[in-house]
């Protein structure tokens, strides 16, 4: 009997699909990520690539980073079954012997699990990108690598594909700091002129960059000549791991290939650099029967995971090209069973989805009178008392203001006038001599001798000279018309006149701002103000005492300008108190005042101090004002299975009707064919909780 066509197409053997593997580059503020795979010549193909920042420096933000991550190229390879994972990690998240540091493997283990990723291996970032020039280039590269991480820059130098230097420089100016540790290499004749700079802050590599090409390295290291400095992209990186990854992977094909030729089998392979360090699951943090994170495993989760284990390792018997009897039925029972079992997968144990609760967080206050005693070294409830210590720091700071100070410039009236003497004895004037013309004063530019007067009959000749005068302020005031009589100070105009023939000019004057002592206060008073408030943290206010050591300006005093730049540098001392050790004695006063249901938020505490006295032992007596939160706690395992097999629209209201419910967010419903329905199996419910700030 001929099968129609679609029974035909369902007993045909589907093509095989391709294994897709995943690097993730994991970086203190940037994940790089990429897709790859092997061809049946066992030649890597690199495919798509994402990059996204880390929003903060904690690892639950670098895990949502890869979320998107992975999203991202899931929307571009149109797939998502990513499952084994090559990790690029930077020296700051490994040992000198680049190994996974013991604090790092904990927050690797909570990614993989989170994403449901398995991890195959990790790869330095430095060694990644030695093998990836290696690759492009056919030859191993001799270059010095700068990987600038949140704290420090670590510099390594490889020769020839070998590495022989590695040292961490501190954050600071890098360009001296690197010349001597460059100049630390002196069993190096020539230096590499190749220097690659990377990292997961682009403005920071820009910044190091333009500083390194300003610098003269020829004449103050042992280059050859000026280096090629550039900067790795964070794509590249994420390439170069998932080139290393894939060459490791062929290596261990390689290994298995000679296993099975000792057997009489053939298996193609070819030979690979040793890029990736190839780890048991145990080295990532993973241990069987123990959580790292030393969180209790309930019964339920144990039976989610024995469940997991057996679904991923059913497998459905494969169709074998069979005799078709003449009757249907066989086929039909067949085709019965096939989709009985798929439906029974599809609808009870693949399905997943994810549920984040909102907390709705309650405030709750207290009021106490409370000592803060420096002698004291632990907490007293009794006597409600806590430790204060002693703080003394050094802060330096900057700061521009605008100038206030106010001067006028200009220039003064000039011109010359004529002395006439009407004494019969001559006159001597020295230079600077003041002649005045109403409220205007004048000054001699030169000394002046003016002749006596002389007699005749019925008549008197004037003794005269004439000289050149300036004006004793600045402005256009001085510029008197001519024949304007002038009177020598300290002298009678019955003894000496001076008058001008022609108009005295030039006088100019405007008012400008400029740099005042008033100035010079108010920016050390402002600028103490601002270190203080930066500086004190938790210094009582009235214990604070300021000394300015150092102050510098860069205006003088007088000097036009329209701002004032300085900086000065401050001891400060005080007596602090711990916010901790206040919350500790308000324990017992508010768990009166928590609600049923609810619990007291370790985080989110805060405590004012006001009515401060300071006592004559030294110690500080204060009212303190303490507010905290208490959240409710919620049943998981209960809301799990009253929300089991609910659709996505009776959801929110099943949860909305718990107390302390604020919101609601259901991620997509996966691996179900009914896409508008939550699993039927509690367990396939995954259920977190924030807090609504």
């Amino acid at each position: 009997m001929k099968l129609p066509d679609a029974f035909n197409k369902l007993l045909q053997k589907s093509p095989q699909k391709e294994e897709v593997y995943l690097s993730l580059v994991l970086e203190a503020a940037a994940i790089g990520a990429a897709v790859w795979t092997l061809s049946e010549g066992k030649k890597p193909h690199i495919g798509e690539a994402a990059a996204e920042q880390v929003e903060a420096d904690s690892w639950e933000k670098r895990l949502e980073a890869c979320d998107r991550a992975i999203a991202r190229l899931a929307e571009k390879v149109g797939r998502d079954d990513f499952e084994k994972v090559v990790l690029g990690l930077p020296a700051y998240y490994l040992t000198p012997d680049d190994n996974i540091e013991a604090d790092t493997q904990g927050h690797i283990k909570t990614i993989t699990e989170e994403l449901e990723l398995t991890p195959i291996g990790f790869v330095p970032i430095h060694q990644a990108i030695v093998h990836m020039i290696k690759q492009e280039e056919g030859v191993p590269p001799s270059v010095i690598l700068l990987e600038v991480g949140p704290d420090k820059t670590e510099t390594i130098l490889y020769k020839v594909g070998t590495i022989v230097g590695r040292v961490s420089i501190g954050m600071g100016d890098l360009v001296p700091e690197f010349e001597r540790v460059l100049k630390g290499f002196k069993e190096i004749e020539v230096l590499p002129s190749r220097i690659l700079l990377y990292g997961s802050i682009q403005e920071t590599l820009e910044g190091y960059k333009r500083d390194l090409l300003k610098h003269p390295w020829p004449t103050r290291a042992n280059f050859l000549h000026y280096p090629k400095i550039e900067i790795l992209p964070q794509l590249a990186l994420a390439g170069a791991v998932s080139l290393a990854g894939a060459s490791e992977l062929v290596g261990q094909m390689g290994t298995v290939a000679e296993e099975a030729h000792e057997e009489g089998e053939a298996i193609e392979t070819e030979e690979a650099d040793e890029n990736v360090v190839e780890v048991t699951p145990e080295t990532l943090g993973f241990r069987r029967d123990v959580d790292i994170l030393e969180k209790p495993v309930v019964a339920k989760r144990e039976f989610k995971e024995t469940l997991m284990q057996f679904v991923s390792g059913f497998k459905l018997p494969k169709i074998q090209a069979v005799a078709v009897p003449k009757s249907g039925v066989f086929v039909l029972l067949v085709l019965l069973l096939f989709f009985g079992v798929v439906g029974w997968l599809s609808y009870w144990v693949l399905p997943k989805a994810t549920i984040t609760i909102f907390q709705v967080p309650k405030t709750i206050s207290e009021v106490s009178e409370v000592t803060v005693n420096p002698t004291a070294t632990v907490v007293d409830v009794k006597t409600l008392t806590v430790p204060g210590r002693k703080e003394e720091k050094t802060v330096s700071g900057e700061k521009t203001i605008a100038v206030t100070g106010q001067k006028d410039i200009g220039d003064p009236s000039r011109g010359t006038v004529t002395i006439y003497n009407k004494t019969l004895t001559g006159k001597q004037l020295k230079k600077g001599t003041t002649l005045t013309a109403g409220s205007l004063s004048f000054t001699l530019d030169s000394e002046v001798s003016i002749a006596s007067a002389s007699e005749s009959v019925g008549s008197i000749t004037f003794g005269k000279a004439t000289t050149a005068i300036t004006a004793v302020k600045l402005g256009a005031q001085s510029n008197l018309p001519g024949s304007t009589e002038f009177a020598v100070r300290d002298t009678s105009t019955s003894v000496m006149i001076a008058r001008n023939d022609a108009a005295l000019s030039g006088g100019t004057s405007k008012v400008v701002t400029v740099v005042s002592r008033a100035d010079y206060d108010a920016l050390v008073s402002d600028l103490t103000r601002d270190l203080i408030a930066k500086a004190k943290e938790r210094l009582i206010d009235e214990t604070i005492k300021t000394t300015v050591t150092d102050k510098k300006f860069d205006q003088e005093l007088d000097q036009e300008a329209k701002e004032l730049h300085g900086s000065i540098t401050i001891s400060i001392s005080g007596i602090s108190f711990r916010d901790e050790d206040i919350a500790f004695l308000f324990t017992d006063l508010i768990a009166a005042n928590v609600p049923s249901g609810y619990t007291l938020r370790s985080s989110g505490q805060r405590v004012n101090a006001t009515n401060v006295k300071l006592q004559k032992d030294g110690s500080i007596n204060l009212t303190a004002q303490y507010q905290g939160q208490a959240l409710p706690v919620f049943d998981l395992p209960a809301i799990r299975s009253k929300l089991a097999g609910k659709s996505l629209s009776q959801a929110p209201e099943e949860l909305k009707a718990i107390a302390g419910v604020g919101g609601v967010e259901i991620g997509k419903v996966t691996r179900s064919l009914w896409s508008k329905k939550l699993p039927v199996m509690p367990g396939n419910i995954s259920i977190s909780v924030a807090v609504l700030e």
